[in-house]
Order: C-alpha cells, then structure tokens, then sequence
C-alpha cells in the first residue's frame, strides 16, 4: 500500500507537465490540418452517399423508361412481324402463280417442240407414203382401164353359153363363138390376167409399205400404248429410223445394236428424244455425204445409246450452252433451240443422263445412258 501510495503521488506530480506538452502539442500546425482532412473526408463520403442515392434515382427512372419503349416498341414489332407474315403469304402466292405459269409455259414449250418434232414426222411420213400410194394409185387406174374389156368378154360368154344351151341357132352360135375367141385371144395376147396379178402384187406391197410406216408411227408415238411401260430402245431407234429416212437420204446410217434388256419408260418421250438427236446428226452434214453411227449396249444397270456423226462439230465455247432453252446454232426457221433442251429434261426425269463430246471438223457424239427402271419420285408423261 505504501508503495502504490508513492506510485500515485509521483503520476499525479507529473500530470501538470503532460498538460503541458499535450496543451503545446495542440497549439503545432499538423493539428489543424488533420481535423480539416477529416472533415474533408466526412464531406466527401456524405457527397458519395448523395451521388449513389441521385444514380439510384436515375437508375430507377431509366428502368422505368426502358420499359415503356419496350412496352411500345413491343406492340410496334408485333404489328411488324403481322405485317411482314402477311407480306410472305402474299409473296409466297405470287411466287407459287409464277411457278405454276411457269409450268405451264414449259408445257406449252415442250408441246411446241413436239409439234415440231411432229411435223417432222408427218413431212417424212407422207414422202415416204408417197411412194407405195403411188403404187396402188396406178394400180387401180389400169384395172379399171381393163375392166371394160373384162366384163364384154364376160358378156359375150355369157351369151355363148346361152346360144350353146338353146342348141337351135347355129349361125348365131358360130358367130358367138368366133367373137369370144377373139376376144380371149385378144386378152391373153396382151397378157392381161398376168398384167393384173403384178398390178395386184404392186398394189398389195403399196399397202404393205403404207401399213408399215403407219406401224411404225403409231409405234413411235405409242399412241395405243400405256404411257409407262417396257421398252426396247432398239425398236424405238429402228422405227425413229423409218420415219427420219427423208433426212438420212445422201446419209449412211450404221446400226451396232446389241443385246440390251429392255427398260421402264415412257416409249413416246425416249422416241422422241431419239428423233432430236437424229436429227441434229443429219442436219450437222449439211448438204454432204455423211454417215452416222448408231450404238446400243448394257452398262451399269442401264442401258447406253449412242449417236455419232462425221459432220461439222460443235465449237469448244457454243459447247456448254447445247442444252440451254432457245440456244441454237441453225438459220432462223430451222430451229427453236428447244430439241437438246427438252431431250436432257427427259433424260433426266427417267433418271438417266445424256453427255455430249465434240470435236470441230470431226463430228459430235451423244451419249445417253438410261436406267433399267425409273426412279420411284419420277413423273413421267407421254
């Protein structure tokens, strides 16, 4: 206790002298200072406080704004998308019309070449029926030149014959018979029964030629036939053949027909791709000599047709362009520039494809493969 008593005393001895120098301590320039760096310190936090609280304020106001124009812009969008489907709706029927015309000017087109194609046909047809017509046209004039003399000599023996059964005129039977005699010698003097059976003969291969070409045009056009149906496309070349023979005149034609197996197709449309190639073929000689050389084998589930020629050829840069719509090399009037065009369309909707090499100077040949069967999404017509 003395001790704590000697502590204490001495402590609150030296309190005046640390009043002192804390008194002094304050009285320095480092003093002032602080307390305006806390107070600067304080003001600032209180201006962070006010900014935060103002930032929350305009926060709170944007946010709100936002979701008024997205409100607005929202109902402005829906309107846009009604309006923009309405617009493809309606362009999306207008496209379908023009697809649909389309068609329908393609099938105008296609029927175009075929009457062309047809006109071909019919122009060969009636050159080559000319000639047998002609046939059974003089046949016919000169049996019915010979039919007067026919039916006297059948009158006059006829009445022979009723002189002969009376038995009781024997100058009129002498006379009678005298004038039938004459008569028959008369006829076979100038060979009439043998005239008549050429002419008979003559007449009959007029109509057989006639009957043939007709065959072969109801054969090429498969008019009494399914529009798809087995095929041999060497009867179709044979018959394309027969009915192009008017262009293939000054022009030899070598068939390498091999043992194909027939094919699923429409005859017609093959037909006439047969008859556009053909007769490129002739016309590419001009008015030359030219031969064209026809090959038909199996290959690869299908079957090839070739068609070459010796003619002029086909230039490197008109090349690419063969199969385009309304492209043609020929003088205006000789052409449509349809017949390559629809030919590849065809080839192409049997599933098939028709490749051309060419070399000017030397000729062209066109190669087109079709398959043993169609394919199932095809749509084929006659």
């Amino acid at each position: 206790a003395g001790r704590l008593d000697a502590a204490l005393g001495t402590l609150l001895k030296a309190r005046p002298a640390s009043d002192e120098h804390y008194a002094k301590l304050m009285l320095q320039t480092s003093g002032p200072r602080l307390n305006a760096l806390t107070h600067a310190l304080n003001r600032e936090v209180e201006a962070a406080g006010e900014d935060r609280e103002r930032y929350r304020v305009y926060l709170i106001a944007y946010a709100g704004a936002l979701l008024v124009l997205l409100a607005y812009f929202g109902g402005n969008l829906k309107a846009a998308n009604l309006d923009l489907e309405r617009r493809v709706q309606l362009r999306t029927r207008e496209l379908s019309e023009a697809l649909k015309h389309l068609k329908e000017s393609e099938a105008q087109l296609i029927q175009s070449e075929k009457m062309s194609s047809l006109g071909q046909m019919v122009a060969g047809v009636a050159h080559e029926i000319n000639t047998p017509l002609a046939y059974v046209k003089n046949s016919l004039g000169t049996v019915s030149d010979k039919l007067p003399a026919l039916n006297e000599t059948l009158e006059d023996t006829e009445a022979l014959l009723a002189l002969l059964r009376a038995g009781n005129d024997a100058d009129g039977l002498a006379r009678q018979f005298a004038r039938v005699s004459n008569q028959l010698a008369q006829l076979k003097q100038q060979g009439v029964l043998e005239e008549l059976g050429g002419l008979v003969k003559d007449g009959l291969y007029g109509t057989g030629q006639m009957a043939e070409i007709v065959g072969n045009l109801k054969d090429f056009s498969r008019l009494d036939r399914s529009k798809v149906t087995s095929f041999n496309v060497n009867d179709g070349l044979q018959s394309t053949l027969l009915l192009a023979k008017h262009l293939l005149k000054s022009i030899t034609v070598d068939r390498v027909f091999g043992q194909i197996s027939s094919i699923v197709c429409s005859p017609s449309q093959i037909n006439q791709v047969f008859l556009n190639l053909i007769t490129n073929a002739a016309q590419a000689m001009g008015d030359h000599p030219g031969k064209i050389t026809l090959t038909s084998r199996n290959e690869a589930d299908g079957v090839v047709v070739e068609v070459a020629d010796n003619g002029s050829g086909i230039p490197p840069e008109v090349l690419p362009k063969i199969f385009d719509p309304f492209f043609s090399t020929k003088e205006v009037g000789k052409g449509t520039g349809l017949g390559l065009s629809i030919s590849y369309k065809i080839v192409q909707e049997h599933g098939g494809r028709i490749d051309v090499h060419s070399e000017v100077g030397k000729g062209t040949r066109f190669t087109v493969w079709l398959p043993l069967k169609p394919p199932a999404e095809a749509a084929l017509a006659a």
